[in-house]
């Protein structure tokens, strides 16, 4: 299980269930599309940080613009 945030100041949260790949990587089972629902849009680019073990900061990217992180206020 995961917790995902858009920020480490952030009040929300996610829960992500995810099971093991033999590949090393995670397959994300349950909650995933509840944190697309975040003002996500097709073609954003995410990048995941482990914090701990459990939680991870999410960076999101705009469309195209990938060496350019989005700032939302």
């Amino acid at each position: 299980m995961f917790m995902l945030k858009t920020s480490m100041d952030s009040t929300r949260s996610w829960l992500v269930h995810g099971a093991p790949c033999k590949t090393g990587s995670y397959l994300r089972v349950n909650g995933w599309k509840r944190f697309c629902q975040n003002s996500l849009k097709e073609g954003d680019i995410c990048t995941f940080n482990v914090i701990k073990t459990t939680l991870w900061h999410v960076i999101t990217r705009c469309e195209g613009n990938v060496n350019q992180l989005c700032y939302v206020s």
